[in-house]
């Protein structure tokens, strides 16, 4: 797990304006990028109540004094396992009264693999500047194995939310370096 590191050096408060979310994973990158900026008490979320077209949005950024824009761009959101074909091969030499030692065995020899990857590209605009003032794109991958018998969606489950949470924290945790040494 990729630990949050908070640089000293952060003044004041300032209002975070977060979007680009819709592709699949953005529920998950948006919560961990809320929990992450909330925590310092330095930044604010301020969420818009519904998506807004480009004349709404800088109408919305003026009225609600945003100091900057975080814009996040999802490209890949997915996870997999070698789960299935392990419990089925398993499963089929249970089935048989003589074969139920060779299921103990490969059961015993054999791990299940799974995977997680996350991956987007970052942007922060200052409204202050009118200016990007920091882009990355990056990947996180998570990879378990294990010999318990567990199901895919198990997997998805557990390792999915754990790679969304490292992209964020290795993005947030540049992003933040950065910034600070700006001011």
């Amino acid at each position: 797990m990729i630990e949050k590191s908070y640089p000293a050096g952060l003044v004041g408060v300032k209002k975070v304006l977060i979007k680009g979310l819709e592709n699949n994973g953005g529920e998950c990158i948006k919560k961990q990028i809320k929990d992450y900026i909330e925590e310092l008490k330095h930044f604010i979320v301020i969420s818009p109540s519904d998506f807004l077209n480009k004349k709404q949005l800088g109408k919305f950024i003026e009225e609600n004094k945003i100091d900057l824009v975080l814009s996040v761009n999802i490209e890949q959101y997915s996870a997999g396992s070698n789960v299935k074909d392990r419990n089925l091969t398993v499963g089929y030499f249970t089935a048989f009264i003589i074969t139920a030692p060779i299921a103990a065995v490969y059961a015993a020899a054999t791990e299940w693999e799974g995977y997680a990857v996350a991956s987007a590209e970052m942007v922060v605009f200052d409204t202050s500047i009118d200016k990007i003032i920091w882009s990355k794109k990056d990947s996180v991958g998570i990879h378990e194995k294990g010999k318990s018998f567990v199901s895919d969606a198990e997997i998805q489950k557990t390792l999915l939310p754990m790679a969304c949470k490292n992209l964020v924290t290795k993005m947030l945790n540049g992003f933040l370096k950065i910034y600070v040494s700006q001011d």
